[in-house]
């Protein structure tokens, strides 16, 4: 009694332990992970305690084997963050030993005397507490499914999975941008206990495969309808999260469970349902969770998501990997080394490899990753048995845990401790199934194990609490929060927080990019700043605009100009901000010019440059040399040829065009042509405007009522209808303004609006009665002063004081209702910032970290 006691409360601890990790934003906060481990700690324990012998539950060798890798890669994670002489490290890690020694230079400090293996090292404590507990579950599970059976713990994966979607589904109801009311992560429409949409599927998919073996095992009983209803809601709630890897690895999985053998006979298994039948009810569960994925909200079922840039961020991964071969970059420290190796692109961290053997090997190395993983596949082997294959409930958790080991070959969400915690516990109890009698009789005891097993993780959480820290997004954004209050010099409080996150990581460019900023500001030498931030991140925009700064404030303008280049190359959203830069520092056009990328690259570049330029003649030749640079740039050309137009309208002397009519009007032509867009109503209006110019009023005209005839609906087309059709006194001007007030009339505003500028177009063309009318309707649905006035106006020309006389009636009462209104108080301008460098290094966003460094808004 006394044992089943023990049994049933290591159980339940167990399944705190689970529930809690995955409800409780994964347990990627060290709170919940602290809560989540001693709950771990705890069932490991008593499943030490529940007697002696394989038959009370000890581990077999094999499951002996599985807990011990993990609670080997625990102690690895130890060593790797254990101090160590700089030298030592030197000769047996260089490229690690080479980070460290150039670690604290900004500082103006020699390198440190004793580091660690990692380059994270307070993450790699952390991560050391996460991967001894995965083993504990890992014993923990193997020993309950031969006291339990395997039953009990496919119904606990399936559960937690249901409390997953039942709490997704309840946040997507409310519209909740709130996690429980209170945690806002970085992207509100993602609010679940698991925020990373591939994790989440992940997650869901193993908990699906365990209910489907459930139900193949129930049969027709009344249990298998509620089972099946549950089943359709987690497969719904995966094809929501919109996720390739996982809508994939669930169509797969389904095909695994039909197309897999059934092995060998064994008692009970005239329980399992019949093939025809295991299809039905899977076709009915997918039409089921389709149709509730569609009423939910629509979905393209994740099959719209045609990236390939995991694949670059695989092989960029492999070569980090192999430059730390031996003992890896630390575990946990992937994020911030992994920048020097990244693709030049957005300001984007990427957290993780995504694969992960591949992270494994990054941030252990590669020979422990190879020893690990074949130790574990040699532990996992008997569950490929026939026997296995032969019961429906382990055959279908089998699967689940294929499929989410094969997205996680491209969706890493193994990183996350609620998911790798599921995988252990279903692996674990498929390990201790997979034991037949005579095994458990023949096994020797193995129970200390899972006591030091037990131990080891206590201790690593103990050390995780006090050394450890959480991850270096929150880091980022303190620090930039700090330095940001800051102005106009950085306090020391901010270098003492600063010195304390480049210790922590040593990799990471941020740090150092920020300490750029600060060093400017307080009127410091910053080249050592940024000099550490490009060599850490060569192809960071962001760092080689913060060059730009550093170099003009020190009156280096050609080569500042040259780091802005090399930002825009690099990164060609930066253009604005190297505009914004060279209007500050007053620079001429040529000088801004200068700072456009060669070739195509700085089409763009150019481009904008000439809207911000006001010499017309300097305009021209800016839109020319962008059209040359990139003759594909439609909205060069639409410009370079409207601003042509334009000098022509002008017939100033001495303008571009004032000599050479004929050839500007060709040149416009043309690129107004080569500058259209389908769809885009300005070319059509602009041509419209060149044949004007050509002396062919008529076919301007017929040609704009063609432009508006294929872009119903643009206002702006309408009115240049409007306006040619009148100038031309053609029998299409009533239905053009009919067609232009019916367009723009879609509210009251802009209805007043167009009555009034069509009133002033008939009015400047002497067409008063038709002005007054559309006067009329202007004051109907705008009524202000201004219009009653210039209805009063018109009347008066016209001779109608009568109406003229109301006009001014109703013109004075609105003049008295709003000289009692208050006046309000004038607005101040904002006065300029004290600081010498614009803050532009705002912490870097992470596509594939949300979920890991669980950071909310700041």
């Amino acid at each position: 009694m006394l044992s089943l006691t023990r049994t049933r409360a290591c159980a339940y601890t167990l399944t705190l332990a689970l529930v809690l990790s995955v409800l409780g934003n994964g347990a990627i906060d060290l709170p919940v992970l602290a809560a989540y481990v001693a709950l771990v700690i705890g069932s490991g324990l008593l499943a030490s305690s529940l007697g002696q012998g394989p038959s009370a539950g000890g581990l077999l060798p094999r499951e002996a084997v599985g807990a011990s890798v993990f609670f080997g890669l625990a102690l690895f994670c130890l060593l790797q963050a254990l101090p160590v002489p700089l030298g030592w490290l030197q000769q047996v890690a260089a490229s690690n030993g080479d980070i460290w020694s150039r670690s604290v230079k900004p500082f103006g400090l020699p390198a440190p005397e004793f580091v660690s293996v990692s380059l994270a090292p307070r993450r790699t404590l952390i991560e050391a507490v996460q991967v001894a507990s995965y083993g504990v579950v890992f014993a923990v599970s193997a020993r309950l499914s031969r006291k339990l059976g395997l039953r009990w713990l496919t119904l606990l994966a399936f559960g937690s999975a249901l409390a997953l979607a039942l709490v997704t589904a309840a946040h997507q109801v409310v519209g909740a941008e709130r996690l429980y009311g209170l945690y806002r992560p970085m992207e509100p429409y993602n609010v679940a206990p698991l925020l990373n949409l591939n994790n989440r599927a992940g997650y869901l998919n193993l908990g699906f495969f365990c209910g489907l073996g459930l139900l193949f095992r129930t049969g027709a009983r009344p249990l298998a309808v509620l089972i099946g209803f549950g089943l359709a809601f987690l497969a719904a709630e995966v094809l929501l999260c919109e996720s390739v890897g996982g809508t994939g690895s669930l169509a797969l999985g389904l095909l695994l469970v039909l197309a897999l053998p059934r092995g060998g006979t064994r008692p009970g298994n005239s329980l399992e349902l019949s093939r025809p039948v295991q299809a039905g009810i899977l076709i009915l569960i997918g039409l089921g969770a389709t149709f509730m994925a569609l009423a939910a909200r629509h979905t393209e079922l994740g099959l719209n998501d045609r990236s390939i840039e995991k694949i670059d961020l695989i092989a960029r991964s492999w070569r980090l990997a192999l430059d730390h071969f031996w003992l890896g970059v630390g575990r946990g420290a992937f994020g911030a080394v992994f920048t020097a190796y990244q693709a030049p692109g957005p300001h984007f961290i990427f957290e993780h490899a995504e694969n992960f053997p591949l992270q494994w090997a990054a941030e252990w190395g590669v020979p422990v990753t190879v020893i690990a993983l074949l130790s574990l596949a040699w532990v996992v082997k008997p569950t490929l048995s026939r026997r296995t294959l032969g019961s429906p409930t382990r055959r279908c958790a089998l699967v689940g845990c294929g499929v989410l080991l094969l997205q996680n070959l491209v969706d890493l969400g193994l990183e996350i401790p609620a998911v790798s915690a599921l995988l252990c516990c279903v692996l674990g109890a498929l390990c201790g199934a997979a034991a037949d009698a005579q095994q458990s009789a023949n096994a020797k005891e193995r129970r200390p194990l899972l006591w030091a097993g037990s131990a080891l993780t206590g201790v690593c959480l103990v050390l995780a609490l006090t050394l450890g820290i959480e991850s270096p997004g929150r880091m980022r954004r303190e620090l930039y929060t700090q330095l940001s209050a800051s102005r106009p010099a950085p306090t020391p409080a901010f270098w003492a927080a600063l010195r304390g996150a480049v210790e922590a990581y040593p990799a990471d460019p941020y740090f150092p990019l920020l300490g750029s900023s600060a060093a400017l500001a307080a009127g410091q030498n910053a080249i050592p700043w940024i000099s550490r931030a490009l060599e850490r991140k060569p192809t960071s925009a962001q760092a080689h605009l913060q060059l730009g700064r550093i170099l003009q404030a020190r009156g280096a303008s050609s080569q500042a100009g040259g780091a802005l280049r090399r930002a825009i190359e690099l990164e060609p959203e930066q253009l604005w901000a190297v505009l914004r830069l060279g209007k500050e520092w007053h620079w001429s056009t040529a000088a801004m010019e200068g700072a456009a990328p060669d070739g195509a690259a700085g089409a763009t570049y150019v481009y904008r440059l000439a809207g911000q330029t006001e010499a017309v003649g300097e305009r021209l030749r800016l839109l020319e040399q962008a059209v040359r640079r990139d003759p594909t740039l439609a909205d060069a050309h639409y410009q370079l040829a409207y601003e042509l137009v334009q000098d022509l309208a002008r017939k100033q002397a001495g303008s571009a065009c004032a000599d050479q009519r004929d050839s500007c009007l060709a040149r416009a032509a043309d690129h107004a042509k080569r500058g259209h867009k389908p769809g885009d109503a300005r070319t059509g209006i602009l041509q419209a405007r060149i044949l004007v110019e050509q002396g062919r009023p008529l076919e301007a005209e017929d040609h704009l009522a063609n432009t508006c005839e294929h872009v119903p609906g643009d206002p702006s087309c309408g009115d240049a209808l409007v306006a040619q059709a009148l100038a031309n006194d053609s029998p299409r001007l009533s239905a053009a303004v009919k067609g232009l007030v019916a367009t723009a009339c879609s509210n009251r505003e802009r209805c007043g609006q167009t009555h009034l500028h069509l009133g002033h177009k008939f009015a400047n063309a002497g067409q008063l009665h038709i002005a007054l009318s559309h006067y009329r309707h202007a004051a109907e649905e705008i009524p202000s002063a201004e219009v009653w006035h210039t209805l009063a106006m018109t009347a008066e020309r016209l001779g109608q004081e009568a109406v003229a006389a109301d006009a001014r009636r109703r013109k004075g009462l609105l003049e008295a209702v709003d000289a009692r209104l208050p006046v309000p108080p004038p607005v101040r301008a904002a006065e300029p910032s004290p600081h010498p460098a614009p803050l532009d290094q705002k912490p870097a966003e992470s596509n594939n970290a949300a979920q890991s460094l669980g950071e909310g808004s700041p």
